[in-house]
């Protein structure tokens, strides 16, 4: 009877942390690696592997490089091939491996961006794990976002799209692969990958340059090199006919543009880890001298931790210079500091829970406002931790291993809405923070999405548009028609400069105009998408209102549109008033409000991503409302 055939065995890689980590679709066969599904674009070697017996005394006492500096175990070495597209021919791409990842990450950005879905952000794509260079490749990713219309009017200008095809214009579809002219007249055996070409004109016009020596060049950036000259002067041209001093000054700027608004890097001290109290962590950060315990800050990093300061409305958040990197902080390592957004911050403080209380966070994955309840606590008391996703569940365990509140957090993968508030064992709950899924519009800039086309695209009609009313109105009041600068204007044009008047002394109203970018352009498919996120809002809100011993309850998102804040709160408030609750204000030293759609809403608090220097995000506290107040408050209305 014959053997049957041995199933392939997987290969492992050794994982840095230990472990093995298996290499999805590769197999051993004898004695090498073969990779058996999609198409192959690289093959795997075995480095250091003991070789065919016929071969062994060629290499007998021979060691790679690889092997001697691994140690024990084999060493995975990865052969680059050429990519190749369906049809067979050969699709060149950048020979540099960051430059080569960031093109990647921008094909997907931007299809994303094109498709009005919100899909991964910047930092997921370019810190991703199996990202090789995760530094240079996310630098050259936001450059190359920041200038893309710009990159793609000098390409347009410049004809380079024709030149390497060789094609009239408009004959290459926008985002496919580039034909490249064969020398010969032949049909094209080569294609330039078009977001492989954006890079390579970035870093040659804008970046490190292209360089021939060290082996810098492969065929795509040689297609690209020798359009040099036209692609600078186009540039040049550019500059020229707007007046400014470089490509920077071609960049959209205007009340749209929060380029220039500060963005602190914003830490929150743990002292459920730290040991200390903040002032004391303050000094601490600012020490003169970098203390031995700090193996791996970078001097940079050391000398923007000395210029730290205190948040003056959250008194445990403190602010560092926008682009601190403290990743690798010894105090973020191990949970003393917590890396989370100024805004991130605020629904815990809003909550103001008190040591011993029980509380429930309805939606809490990843973990750091439920840590930052338990700090808020001081490690006193419990809190009841839902998340329905198993995976976001293990993350939000692993938060709260890291904040040394495990012994506070007790973490349930189940629905917020499939749990009963009247169950016994919430008979004591005192304080909710809702912080549902949301649209996340408000992260424009943790998600680095004011880099995307869309965004820069409407901060452009926005400049203009605004150029457009201050011309307008200079017009008017140099022609003398009259002293009102309403006169002439149109309908809309008036509603707007009356928006302008009043923004000046309305925060409500300036709060509305500075979200004005985001909101406009929303596509059928979005407009569906925050309808539906908002109607689960209202559900998750009301259910959450029914705790029978409740004190105090958080809704908050990162949202800044209107169908997710204050519509929702709008369409509960009348159930929670009848079941003895009432808005209240959190941060009454905070200048911006709700938009102004129900009596209360100036309770209701916003931050905004466009002037504020962090997210753009919403919050709105429902307290228990006592009953001498209600008493007093009915008397009052009687005398009246």
């Amino acid at each position: 009877m014959p053997k049957a055939k041995k199933r392939p065995k997987p290969v492992v890689a050794h994982h840095a942390k230990g472990g093995t980590v298996p290499l999805e679709g590769v197999t051993k066969q004898n004695g090498r690696h073969k990779q058996h599904t999609g198409k192959a674009t690289c093959s795997l070697e075995l480095a250091g592997r003991q070789k065919p017996k016929q071969k062994q005394e060629q290499h007998a006492g021979k060691k790679t490089a690889a092997a001697k500096s691994s140690g024990d175990g084999p060493v995975l070495k990865r052969t680059l091939k050429t990519h190749r597209s369906e049809d067979g021919t050969a699709v060149l791409r950048c020979k540099a491996v960051a430059a080569r990842q960031a093109a990647s990450a921008v094909k997907l950005l931007v299809a994303g961006d094109a498709q009005g879905t919100q899909g991964r952000s910047i930092k997921s794509l370019t810190l991703a794990p199996h990202i090789t260079s995760k530094k240079a490749t996310h630098a050259i990713v936001c450059q190359t976002m920041k200038f893309y219309l710009i990159l793609l009017e000098v390409i347009k200008q410049a004809g380079l799209v024709e030149s390497i095809s060789g094609l009239k214009a408009g004959s290459v579809p926008e985002a496919t692969n580039i034909p490249v002219a064969n020398s010969s007249g032949g049909p094209p055996t080569k294609v330039l990958c078009p977001y492989n070409m954006l890079v390579i004109v970035y870093e040659l016009l804008l970046g490190q340059g292209l360089h021939s020596s060290g082996g810098g060049m492969g065929p795509a950036e040689k297609v690209v090199l020798k359009h040099k000259d036209r692609l600078k002067a186009t540039l040049q041209q550019m500059i020229q006919k707007h007046g400014v001093k470089d490509a920077q000054g071609l960049l959209p700027k205007g009340r749209g543009d929060f380029m220039g608004v500060p963005h602190p890097r914003s830490v929150r001290v743990n002292p459920l880890r730290a040991g200390r109290t903040v002032e004391a962590v303050v000094q601490l950060l600012r020490s003169e001298t970098l203390p031995k315990e700090w193996k791996g800050v970078s001097k940079a990093t050391h000398d923007a931790c000395r210029q730290v300061t205190q948040d003056p409305l959250l008194p445990d958040v403190l602010l560092l210079p926008p682009g601190t990197d403290m990743h690798n902080h010894p105090h973020v390592i191990e949970g003393s500091l917590v890396l989370q957004s100024r805004a991130s911050c605020m629904p815990a403080h809003a909550l103001q829970p008190k040591p011993g209380w029980t509380c429930v966070d309805c939606c809490a994955a990843p973990g750091n406002k439920t840590t930052h309840v338990a700090a808020l606590m001081q490690g006193k008391g419990r809190i009841i931790a839902f998340d329905k996703d198993p995976s976001r569940l293990r993350r939000l365990q692993a938060t709260a291993q890291l904040a040394g509140a495990v012994d506070v957090i007790d973490a349930r993968c189940q629905d917020v809405l499939s749990l009963d508030p009247a169950s016994p064992e919430f008979a004591q709950v005192q304080g909710v923070i809702l912080d549902p899924s949301c649209s996340g519009s408000g992260t424009v800039f943790t998600r680095m999405d004011h880099l995307l086309p869309s965004i820069q695209r409407r901060q452009q009609q926005q400049l203009q548009q605004h150029n457009q009313e201050q011309q307008h109105q200079e017009n008017a009041e140099t022609s003398g028609e009259g002293d009102s600068s309403e006169e002439g204007l149109s309908d809309n044009d008036r509603d707007m400069t009356e928006d302008d008047g009043q923004g000046k002394d309305s925060d409500t109203h300036e709060q509305h105009h500075s979200m004005e970018g985001l909101e406009e352009g929303l596509g059928p498919a979005d407009l569906e998408r925050v309808r539906h996120l908002a109607n689960f809002q209202t559900r998750a809100l009301r259910h959450a209102l029914c705790f029978p011993a409740l004190e105090r309850l958080v809704y908050s998102t990162c949202s800044v549109h209107k169908e997710e804040n204050e519509e929702v709160v709008r369409a509960v408030l009348e159930q929670a008033q009848a079941a003895g609750f009432d808005l209240v204000d959190p941060f009454p030293s905070w200048p911006f409000r709700g938009l102004p759609l129900f009596p209360g809403s100036e309770k209701l608090v916003r931050t905004d991503a466009f002037r504020d220097g962090t997210d753009g995000f919403f919050v709105a506290v429902f307290a228990r409302v006592k009953k001498d107040k209600k008493e007093g408050s009915k008397k009052k209305k009687a005398r009246k």
